[in-house]
Parts: structure tokens; C-alpha cells; sequence
């Protein structure tokens, strides 16, 4: 079995002030754009289609900072990364069988729906609730792979020992579970929180952002098809 730091894409040198200030930029760039645009355009309502589509300008301001930050050193590499097949097919077996066990343990242990996805498509006409599902499917994977498997965990020198590889993927994975807390079911709670690991293995053994953005977006599909089949028997 391969150790988990097998990312033969390791940058050279390890400078955690310059990791830390990418991360902060990052955070501070998300913020000043949802503050600029409260102040220039204030939504009447905020509805889910807002706040996903928000998330749009996050990702373009994420994919700028990413080319900043890789201008001489290739973004395609850190993008593509070094390895495809295995981590990706491992991670989506993974994330189908934890939506499946999921879904299964609310039903059986009879929970009710997440009071979050079951207003999810309120005041939303058929049309913007087809865009809202293209915006979750895309705006989600890469902003949240860029800001936690990236700029957050790069504060890690995963790359050099085991220890801080599974360190980097537990840290920021449960600072990814408590970001949705929107979230109040524990079974939810779990998925994210297995969902976030897994993301985090597949960004650390493929050595780039391809893989965790597709199985992201893999698992925003799955837990749309979860959420429509629970509401049918729940």
C-alpha cells in the first residue's frame, strides 16, 4: 500500500508565512466580494439561488490567486496533478457507498429531513431551480477544494512525512464539517465529515485540484438524488 505523501508534485521549500498570507488573501478575497456586493446590489430575499451563485464570484477570485501563485511554476501541473485513475475511482466508490449508508441510517433510525434542504428550493421557480442545481454541481467544488484542499492545506507540509499528510487531512477536514453549519442531523454531520477526508486523501495522492473538484462534484449529485429520494419516504 502506498504511503498517503506520495505526491511526487512537491513544491520546493516550505515557508508557512507565505502559506498563511495565500490563505488569508483567499479568506479576505471571499469576504470583501459577499461585502461588496451586500452594499452594491443588497438582495430583496435571500434565497438559496443567491447565496450558491455568490459563491461563483468566490471561485473566480480563487482561480486568479491560484495562477498568481503558480505563474512560474505551471498551473496546469498544480491543476492536473500527477495522478487521475486510481484516486478518482477509489474516491467515487467511496462517496457513493457513504451517501448510500448515509441515507439508509435516517431512514431505518427514522430522522427527519435537514430542516436546510427541506426549505432548499423555496421561492424558487422550475427555471432557477435547474440553475441552482448546475450552480451546486460547479460553484461548491471548486471554491471549497480551492480554499480547504488548497490554501488551507498547504499550511501543512504534508508532503514530507505521513504523519503531517494524515495531520493536513484531518485538520482540514474538521474545519470543513463545522463550516456547514447549517447542517443539524448528526448522520449529515458525518457524511460531510467522511465526504471532507475522503477529498482530502484524493487531493493529497493525486498531487493536484482535478480529482477532489470532480469527486466533489460527484458528491453535490449524490446528495441532491439523496435528498429527493428521502423526501419521498421520509
Amino acid at each position: 500500500m502506498h504511503p498517503l505523501h506520495c505526491d511526487s508534485a512537491a513544491e520546493p521549500g516550505y515557508r508557512f508565512h507565505k502559506r498563511f498570507g495565500m490563505l488569508a488573501l483567499a479568506i479576505g478575497s471571499c469576504l470583501g466580494i459577499t461585502l461588496g456586493l451586500f452594499l452594491l446590489a443588497p438582495p430583496s430575499q435571500l434565497t438559496s439561488l443567491y447565496s450558491i451563485g455568490l459563491m461563483g464570484y468566490w471561485a473566480l477570485a480563487l482561480c486568479v490567486l491560484l495562477c498568481v501563485q503558480y505563474r512560474k511554476t505551471g498551473v496546469t501541473r498544480a491543476i492536473l496533478g500527477t495522478r487521475f485513475r486510481r484516486p478518482f475511482l477509489l474516491g467515487l466508490g467511496c462517496i457513493i457507498a457513504t451517501y448510500v449508508c448515509g441515507s439508509v441510517s435516517m431512514v431505518l433510525l427514522d430522522l427527519p429531513r435537514e430542516p436546510f434542504m427541506v426549505t432548499f428550493y423555496d421561492d424558487l421557480d422550475r427555471g432557477q431551480i435547474a440553475l441552482l442545481i448546475a450552480f451546486l454541481i460547479l460553484f461548491p467544488p471548486i471554491t471549497e477544494e480551492l480554499l480547504y484542499r488548497h490554501f488551507l492545506l498547504r499550511l501543512f507540509p504534508y508532503q514530507r512525512s505521513e504523519f503531517w499528510a494524515w495531520t493536513a487531512v484531518l485538520a482540514t477536514t474538521v474545519i470543513f464539517t463545522l463550516s456547514h453549519y447549517q447542517y443539524e442531523n448528526f448522520v449529515t454531520l458525518a457524511t460531510i465529515f467522511i465526504v471532507g477526508a475522503v477529498l482530502a486523501v484524493a487531493r493529497v495522492r493525486s498531487g493536484g485540484l482535478l480529482v477532489p473538484v470532480l469527486l466533489h462534484a460527484a458528491a453535490e449529485v449524490a446528495g441532491l438524488a439523496t435528498n429527493q429520494i428521502l423526501a419521498q419516504v421520509l
